[in-house]
């Protein structure tokens, strides 16, 4: 309930105006930009063709660092693995494309 009475409070103090604005025709290319966060480096990666979002991706932190599972595991019990899971505190839904 407070964060919907903080944006509603956002939305009450908006100047008036325009919301959107023009900036023209995207010209084609790739953009690259990294990010870091709390479990390390995003990275979002965009191609642009013919003025329309042609391909993008993003790689999380969580994707590289699932790798780091196996070795981190390597001479514990089975019963350690929950302890030893949340310690990298990785994201299932960043690390699915494995």
């Amino acid at each position: 309930m407070d964060s919907l009475a903080m944006i509603r409070a956002c939305l009450e103090r908006l100047p008036d105006g325009p919301v959107m604005a023009d900036v023209g025709g995207v010209p084609d290319g790739y953009a690259r930009a990294m990010v870091e966060s709390a479990r390390g480096q995003n990275v979002h990666h965009v191609r642009v063709r013919e003025g329309r979002i042609d391909r993008y991706s993003v790689r999380t932190a969580s994707f590289c660092n699932w790798q780091a599972i196996q070795h981190a595991v390597m001479g514990n019990i089975v019963a350690d693995f929950p302890v030893i899971n949340k310690s990298l505190d990785l994201s299932y839904a960043g690390g699915t494309d494995l």
